[in-house]
Parts: C-alpha cells; structure tokens; sequence
C-alpha cells in the first residue's frame, strides 16, 4: 500500500520504518529539513536500538523516503498516518495545535477519498472533531469527498519499538464504516501481524490507549507504595513481587519496586487523563494518586541517602550511574535522574554523573553547577566517590566488578534504585547497601 507518515518524530519515524520493511511504500514528512538530511543517511535524532539500520535498509530498498513538502508526501497516497506531538498544556489537557495544523493543510490539499489514521495519543472526541473539521474543509471546497479518520493507538516502549511494532499484543482500530476497517485490515495484513485485531469505536480506540498506560502506571506506584511499607516493617518487595506475579489474576509485568517511571507517555497520558475526568465531572481518586506516589518514590528514596550521611553529605561526592528514563533509550522527560540530581545537590553532595550513552541533548537537561561534572565511565563516575547512587538499569550496570569498584570509592556504599544487585553479593564486597524496599 502507498502510505504518508506526517510527523517524524519517535513514533512517526518508528511506524514508517517498520511499516516500509513489511513492503507498503512510505513517505515521511517533516517540516524540519535538517533532520530529513540526517534521515536520507540514516542518521537518527534519538536513540532507538536497531531504527538506524532499519532506516538504511528501506531506503536502499527504495520502500522508505522522505519530504519536506506535504503535497509531494501525500500524493497518491492511500493512507495518511498523523503522529504529530501532542505535549501538554498548563492544564493537563493534550495540546492538539499540530494536529489541527496538519488537518488543515490537508484540507486544503486533498482532492480525493484517503484513509487517515490518527497515531499521536489524543483525548477522547478527538477522531470525531477532526471527521467534522475535514470533511467541512473539503466540502468548503465544493469537493463532495468523504475521507475516513481512523483511530489506531500506538503500545510502543521505548527501547523495545521496533519489536512492539513486529509482534503487537493486540492492534486498536477505532472507525466508524466497514471501508475503513476493511482498510485497515489489508494494512495490518494476517500474514504479518498474527495478533488480535481489535474494532470498535473511535471513543473507545482513543480511551484505551489512556485505560492501557493508567493502568500499567497504576501498578508501579502500588508496589512503590508497597515498597516503603516493605522498608519500614522489614519485609523484601522482590519476594512479594513474585508472590504478586505469580498469581495468574495478577501476573508480573510492571511490578518491580524502584524510582517510578518517567518517559514522555506516562505522565503525560496520566495528565491527559485527569483532565478528561474534570470535563466530565467526575472525581478520580486512584488516577490522581498514580503520579502523586510516583513523584514521592524519587524524595523517598533520596532521604534514605542524605539521612546515611547526615551532616556529613555536605561535602560529600557521589556517583549517580544512568541518567535516562529507561535503559535503550536517550530520552531524558521525566527522568528520575534528574529530581534525584536537584535534591541531592540542595543537600550538598556533589555529583559525578554516568550514563552510557551520554550526549549533548542529556547533559543539557542538568543545572550548570560547579557540584556537578559527567564521567565517561561508569568507574571513573565512582573514583573517589563516597557512594554509588543506581538510578537506571543499564545492562551494563548488571554485574559491576565489585572489587574494582570497592578500591576506587573513597567509602564503599551503594544506593540501588532498581533492586538490580544482590544484597547478600554487594555486602558480602564489603559494601553498605539499600535498595528499595528491601531489608
């Protein structure tokens, strides 16, 4: 099939990647010229494991290429995905201004009948304000065309898209006319995609992906929560986290104790969602709590660091080991890194930062502080160090040459923000070791 992406950001480059090595032929636009120069050489503005070699491979096959220019992406086109960003607004509320944007202009440039799909996470009655904003638009026109709006979330982890996008749990559609499932149905072909094939109303399609996101938010901070119960009456949340997972009612995704999640989508979509629940009167105490628990999860677990210190954290060096939200990723919104950085520096620590792939655009997202300096290796970051602060699970961090590390730092104690190392390991190294909610 002939397919336009506009928006080429994470998720609009994602799904024209993965959508041209299944054989459609995409085109992506992006106002931004300079990043199409990049993306012709495969060039990638964030770092996703494997979209490099996916882009480059696509575009020599000729199934994957890029414009500047709408109308060139759009012609001929058979689909139009929309995955333009939707950050939020002062209010919580998802800001459609690019959406709205690019509606428009396909108002004024569509001269026939196109599918298009709605990628970008948006609020409920979105897909129903946009059928009637278009079609409006191409009947202003005189044009008696009815275009389907189609709505298809996306489940993407960062880290693991490219593998999201190949083997979906399930695919969302939400359409109104059996042309537009039927559409669908032959882009999501059986013999690619062996999952569930979901239809249902576009309401329907837009509130899952916030039901989905909640809910999976809504387990972290439970067993955060949990955690700090764990801490305080001597219990170990690892133990009761199997106990929890192995219930099949329960199950063990997304119930590892740690610093809470962070990320573009999760506290967004958290946001969104509290908005949607004030439009309609509604009062939603659990959504409320999930990122008010999350947030707490960062100062609770920096306490336990300046309380081993004391006085003495004034003056005191410590090495945080990974900086961004998740490990496979650069993405730094919302990174817990980044609020543990700010308290322990108000508290007087200075701070000597690692993580593995350690760039411009992560270095610019902390203070310009004379407490604060970045190391190119994770035992350089501890040379000296009064403590090791374990902020993201890096797979490099999984199994650290304990000895090595011990004779660097000037005192061997370790804060291990994901419960990543054995307790009974580090100690048995001579170390001082918290983890969350462990004994």
């Amino acid at each position: 099939m002939r397919i336009a992406v506009i928006g080429l950001g994470y998720v609009g480059l994602v799904t024209a990647a993965s959508l041209s090595d299944t054989g459609h032929h995409v085109i992506g636009y992006d106002a931004d010229t300079e990043k199409l120069e990049s993306l012709w050489n495969a060039e990638i503005p964030f770092f996703e494991p494997g979209l490099a070699q996916l882009v480059a491979k696509n575009v020599d096959r000729e199934t994957l290429s890029f414009s500047s220019t709408l109308d060139t992406a759009i012609q001929d086109r058979e689909i139009i995905f929309i995955a333009v960003g939707t950050p939020p607004g002062s209010d919580g509320s998802a800001d459609l201004t690019n959406i709205y944007q690019v509606i428009d202009s396909l108002g004024q440039l569509l001269d026939r009948a196109v599918t298009i799909v709605i990628k970008s996470t948006v609020p409920v009655g979105t897909n129903q304000a946009i059928d009637h904003t278009l079609n409006s638009l191409l009947k202003s026109r005189g044009l008696q065309l009815s275009c389907d709006i189609v709505s298809n979330p996306e489940f993407l982890r960062e880290g693991n898209a490219l593998y999201d996008v190949a083997h979906p749990d399930r695919i969302v559609i939400g359409a109104r006319s059996r042309r537009a499932f039927d559409t669908m149905r032959e882009l999501y072909s059986p013999s690619q995609f062996t999952c569930p094939v979901l239809e249902m109303e576009p309401a329907s399609a837009e509130l899952s992906k916030y039901a989905a996101n909640a809910f999976l938010a809504s387990r972290i901070s439970f067993v955060n929560e949990l955690s700090r119960l764990a801490d305080a009456v001597g219990a170990d949340i690892e133990q009761i986290s199997i106990a929890l997972g192995t219930d099949d009612r329960i199950g063990p995704h997304f119930l590892r104790a740690g610093l809470g999640y962070g990320g573009s989508c999760f506290p967004k979509d958290i946001l969104s969602l509290q908005h949607m629940y004030r439009e309609q009167g509604i009062d939603s105490a659990l959504t409320n709590s999930i990122q008010q628990v999350n947030s707490e999860q960062r100062n609770f677990f920096a306490t336990k660091a300046i309380r081993h210190f004391g006085d003495a954290i004034d003056g005191s060096t410590i090495a945080l080991w990974g900086l961004t939200f998740k490990p496979d990723t650069d993405d730094m919104r919302e990174a817990p890194s980044l609020e543990l950085a700010q308290l322990l520096l108000k508290a007087g620590a200075a701070l000597r930062l690692y993580d593995p792939v350690l760039n411009a655009a992560i270095r610019e997202r902390f203070p310009d502080d004379s407490q604060l300096e970045f190391a190119d290796d994770m035992y350089e970051a501890a040379r000296g160090a009064d403590a090791v602060v374990l902020v993201t699970e890096w797979i490099e961090f999984a199994e650290p040459d304990f000895s090595k590390l011990r004779g660097l730092m000037r005192t061997p104690v370790l804060f291990d923000g994901r419960n990543l190392w054995d307790p009974a390991v580090a100690r048995s190294e001579g170390f001082t070791y918290y983890g969350v909610g462990r004994p």
